[in-house]
């Protein structure tokens, strides 16, 4: 029996032991686990911070985004209307266009007519030129010959232009005074 009781106490006190151990060994273990659970929550915590602020910053920027994506709408929808608008008027701008060009080629026929009114006007004037210096040379070459048959015979020079019924007597005797003066 004391042997049984001592083997009982060694027994006991292994057991002891034992359970100090594993007492030792849990309480470490759970200082370790709260050690990892500290981090993990701190870590948790600076994520959900981070999480929040970026959530702050989508908003925000979420925002900023359905504000310019409103006013590109918008603005998309004014040059919509603009176009419609210009598209409508193409049809009657076409119609003057065309009415313009027809007045361009009428204005461009006219300018050709009138560069060719001036080219016969020069012609003519040129013609009428020559004409008047021609008419001068016979004049000059009619009052040569009339000064001629004056000089000759007086009463023959009245009898040819009375009979070609131009002068009576008394302007041809201012025409023979002029002729003489020349």
């Amino acid at each position: 029996m004391a042997k049984t009781r001592e083997l009982s106490r060694q027994s006991v006190q292994g057991v002891e032991i034992k359970l100090e151990e594993i007492a030792v060994r849990s309480h470490n273990q759970l200082a370790d686990l709260r050690a990892k659970l500290d981090f993990e929550v701190a870590k948790n915590t600076d994520l959900e911070t981070r999480l929040r602020k970026e959530q702050d910053s989508n908003h925000c920027r979420e925002s900023r985004l359905n504000v310019a994506l409103e006013l590109a709408q918008n603005e998309l929808r004014d040059c919509q209307e603009q176009l419609r608008t210009i598209q409508a008027t193409l049809p009657a701008r076409d119609t003057e266009i065309e009415a313009l060009r027809k007045q361009l080629q009428e204005r461009a026929r006219q300018i050709d007519d009138l560069k060719s009114s001036e080219q016969l006007l020069t012609t003519m004037q040129e013609q009428l030129e020559r004409m008047n210096l021609e008419n001068e040379q016979l004049k000059q070459q009619l009052q040569v010959s009339n000064l001629n048959v004056l000089s000759r015979k007086p009463e023959a020079a009245t009898s040819n232009i009375k009979t070609y019924g131009k002068l009576n007597s008394v302007e041809f005797m201012k025409e023979r005074k002029k002729v003489i003066r020349y």
